[in-house]
């Protein structure tokens, strides 16, 4: 299982939860204990690589009630479903740990209110019950099994899934099987046999998907639970299915608090003096050395200021001054055709303003960068992540590359910053900019930040001179003479509130592992590419988003002739996702607040809004401002 971020998982967690799989499968042998006369674990080698074969094949005999294992209705009815038929959403999202090990006797309704109450009042659809210290390593005669009422009672609350570390759903002694034919009756899905020694009470992610056996009345599980302890971090409405926090992550939860503390006491009260006493007067650059380790960064080389089309200009300005330092003639600025407008737009202005013989070449694919990049280019500027097709360029490869060639190297993170592991120390890039208002969760249109390679802080030349980026500020003097370090990239005066809430979305991300975020990341969205590409196969949708993993940021996107109508139906129907032209459908796959289950979800809503052509009506082609 995986924590969730952001929910409680026990007391000794509430703070710096590190996203980390839980395997609640017990391992399997021949010394597995099974119900009394049932089938045990056995191996035998038929072909074995130690000897003259060229591969090693075991035959195993088992009773799929082994370990962890998830049972069919068939166990327990003759007309019920098999393990093959069973849906398998249930083994799939959000699910809550109570710890039973106090209670006498079968499972019961009174310590999940408890628990659902002392958590803060969420009941997900799905419940694992802890009624063991330790998972037993012999057979145990006493497991208490689930009480039928628990069952009805969950099931009246919208449960799909119990699952018990014991080795039944009914007790040794049951004749009737009650509890198994109260989840019968109400589709609940029953897991058995879970090891939940390093499992606290908490919100978790799980994941327990059994084998297709099509005629079985079980299945063994492997079961974990991956990242989701931080959606409840965020505040997502009910009923919505997020998937655009590539273009506005979701507001956290401290958001407004914050917001209250800063408008309330920090301007209402302290008024100017907060400049000094509550730090206003650092914060670009307090925010800046806390964003840097995920952007592989030390201190004093990351500032959080101005937007990124602001910031832009100062690294390609900054960067072309130190180029022409180093070789006049270099007048060439290398980017991608395909690169986000803005980028293009910023090295056109500055082409234009300082009038000096300086082009833009363009690329049509990332292949023909290398061809591009010659003596005569000053500086190649690139987004690390492609905001249209989510292709995610090697950024110590292409660095090194675009530097073995006298050209200095400005990357665009925008869509990378919190989505995938960046290093910029390690590629010993020149300058990066980017937003926080995506993976960040920063707020709509917070701050962005700029990065400048040790090398280049006091030597490039930074155009926008405000009072902000002057040695002196407050000396008030006439001639400008810029600061030392990252604070000479600073301008004007700083707003302070939206500063404040970017730092309410770098604590969650901070709490978290990039690596684990990254590795969900890629699970998630290789699920719904699976599923888009098998579920709706016959609708013309085209993936245009790299299979590959080394090749992919964080968002998937397809393109259809009737993107935009099929987004716009998709958003009325609680599926947010985002539309660029021309007929991209994008879907962020942000994991601090996705799960596996919504994947699934949304899937479902995209297939039945393509199947029944509901996006085909006047109100989903009118074009809005903003897509």
């Amino acid at each position: 299982m995986l924590p969730r971020i952001g929910r409680h998982a026990g007391d000794g967690h509430t703070g710096d939860w590190r996203a980390r799989l839980i395997d609640i499968s017990p391992p399997i042998s021949e010394s597995t204990p099974v119900w009394p006369g049932d089938t045990a674990f056995t191996r035998a080698v038929t072909s074995d690589l130690g000897g003259s074969d060229a591969v090693t094949i075991n035959r195993i005999t088992t009773t799929p009630h082994i370990g962890a294992h998830a049972d069919a209705p068939a166990h327990t009815r003759i007309d019920g479903a098999t393990i093959g038929s069973v849906p398998l959403k249930p083994y799939l999202g959000e699910a809550l740990v109570v710890d039973m090990t106090g209670v006498d006797g079968a499972a019961c309704i009174r310590p999940v209110e408890e628990t659902v109450e002392r958590l803060g009042g969420h009941l997900p659809q799905r419940l694992i019950l802890r009624t063991y210290p330790k998972y037993p390593r012999e057979w145990d005669n006493d497991f208490p099994g689930v009480s039928p009422e628990l069952t009805h009672w969950f099931a009246d609350r919208g449960g799909v899934l119990i699952g018990i570390d014991g080795a039944s759903f009914d007790p040794m002694d049951s004749k009737t099987m009650d509890g198994h034919h109260a989840a019968s009756d109400r589709s609940v899905a029953i897991l058995e046999g879970l090891c939940l020694d390093d499992v606290d009470e908490g919100y978790y992610e799980l994941i327990a998907l059994p084998l297709k056996f099509l005629d079985l009345d079980a299945s063994p599980a492997d079961a974990v639970d991956p990242l989701r302890e931080f959606r409840r971090e965020f505040a997502i409405p009910e009923g919505v299915l997020y998937f655009d926090g590539n273009s506005l992550g979701a507001r956290p939860i401290a958001a407004q608090e914050c917001a209250a503390r800063v408008i309330g006491d920090e301007w209402g009260n302290g008024l100017v003096r907060s400049w000094n006493e509550a730090g206003w007067f650092d914060l670009p650059v307090r925010l800046g050395d806390k964003l840097a380790p995920l952007l592989g960064a030390g201190e004093g080389e990351v500032v959080v200021t101005d937007s990124t089309s602001i910031n832009l200009f100062k690294a390609l300005a900054s960067a072309l001054s130190i180029a022409a330092a180093q070789d006049p003639s270099r007048k060439v600025i290398v980017s991608e055709r395909d690169n986000f407008p803005t980028d293009l737009y910023i090295a056109e202005g500055i082409i234009s303003l300082l009038d000096q013989g300086y082009e833009l070449r363009l690329i049509d694919q990332p292949g023909d960068l290398t061809e591009a990049v010659g003596p005569d280019t000053a500086v190649v500027m690139l987004s690390h992540v492609n905001y249209r097709t989510g292709n995610l360029y090697a950024m110590t490869e292409v660095t090194a590359a675009v530097q073995e060639r006298g050209a200095l190297m400005i990357w665009d993170l925008a869509h990378s910053a919190g989505a995938v592991t960046v290093d910029l120390s390690g590629a010993d890039a020149d300058f990066a900019v980017g937003c926080t208002y995506k993976y960040l969760n920063g707020g709509p249109g917070s701050p962005a930040f700029i990065w400048v390679n040790r090398r280049h802080q006091n030597t490039g030349i930074q155009p926008l001179s405000g009072w902000w980026g002057h040695a002196r500020p407050f000396a008030m003097e006439s001639a400008y003479e810029p600061g030392a370090g990252i604070r000479r990239f600073l301008s004007g005066t700083q707003p302070i509130t939206s500063l404040s809430l970017v730092e309410c979305g770098l604590d969650i991300m901070l709490k978290a592992d990039m690596a684990d975020i990254r590795s969900k990341s890629l699970a998630l969205a290789d699920l719904f590419i699976s599923l888009v590409e098998e579920r709706c196969a016959a609708y013309g949708l085209e993936l245009i988003t790299p299979r590959e993993h080394e090749r992919r940021g964080s968002h998937v996107s397809f393109v259809h002739p009737e993107g935009y109508s099929i987004m716009k139906a998709l958003i009325a129907r609680g599926v947010i996702g985002d539309y660029r032209e021309p007929g991209v459908l994008r879907f962020g796959i942000t994991p601090l607040y996705l799960g596996y289950a919504d994947v699934w979800n949304a899937v479902d809503v995209l297939r039945g809004i393509l199947e029944n052509k509901s996006w085909d009506r006047p109100e989903f082609r009118e074009r809005d401002a903003v897509t």
